[in-house]
C-alpha cells in the first residue's frame, strides 16, 4: 500500500504526507516492471521510476511511468537526460487503471527506452539515460515544492495505490 495521509499538524505547509519507497542499490540497463493499481483521486499522482541526481541538478537522469489521479485512463511516460525532463508521452489506456492490477514497465538500453503496458510495447525513444539509478515507487499530492504542477485535492483522500510486485532483470 502506498498511502497518502492527512498532515494534521501542517508540517511543512502541506495538507498531506505521501508515500515513497526506493532501492538503496543503483541499477542500469535492463527490464523494469511493476504491477499496480494507481490512486484515482483528484490531486494525486502515482509513479514508478528510476532516478539519480537532485531536482535542481543538471545531471538529473531517470525514466518515469506516471499516473494522474485526475485522469486514471491516462499513463504518462517520460525520461530525464542531463536535467531535461521534457520528453513526455501520454497514452490513453481506455479504462480506469485504478480498478484492477495491470503490469507496466520499460526496457532500458544504451540506445533507447521501450515502454510497455501488459507486455505490449507502447512507446519507444531514441535516447536514454546513461547513469545508474535507484528504483522508486511513490504516491503523492500537492506540496509547497510542486504547487501548480499537480491539481489541488478537492476533498479528503480516502484510498491508496496498491503494488503487487516490482521486478528488475539486467540485460547486456
Amino acid at each position: 500500500h502506498l498511502y497518502i495521509t492527512p498532515n494534521k499538524e501542517n508540517v511543512g505547509g502541506t495538507a498531506y504526507f505521501g508515500a515513497q519507497c526506493r532501492t538503496s542499490e543503483l541499477y542500469s540497463y535492463g527490464d523494469y516492471g511493476v504491477s499496480l493499481k494507481n490512486l484515482s483521486e483528484v490531486g494525486t499522482k502515482t509513479s514508478f521510476f528510476t532516478y539519480i541526481g537532485n531536482d535542481d541538478n543538471k545531471a538529473r537522469e531517470g525514466i518515469e511511468i506516471i499516473f494522474s489521479g485526475s485522469d486514471p485512463n491516462i499513463v504518462t511516460f517520460n525520461y530525464y537526460l542531463k536535467g531535461n525532463g521534457e520528453h513526455k508521452y501520454s497514452y490513453d489506456l481506455n479504462f480506469d487503471s485504478s480498478k484492477e492490477f495491470l503490469n507496466y514497465g520499460f526496457r532500458w538500453t544504451s540506445e533507447s527506452i521501450i515502454y510497455f503496458v501488459d507486455e505490449k510495447p507502447i512507446y519507444i525513444t531514441n535516447k536514454s539515460p546513461s547513469n545508474k539509478a535507484r528504483i522508486y515507487l511513490n504516491n503523492y499530492t500537492e506540496s509547497n515544492s510542486i504547487i501548480g504542477w499537480i491539481d489541488k485535492p478537492s476533498e479528503e483522500i480516502k484510498n491508496d495505490a496498491l503494488v503487487e510486485w516490482v521486478s528488475y532483470k539486467a540485460i547486456d
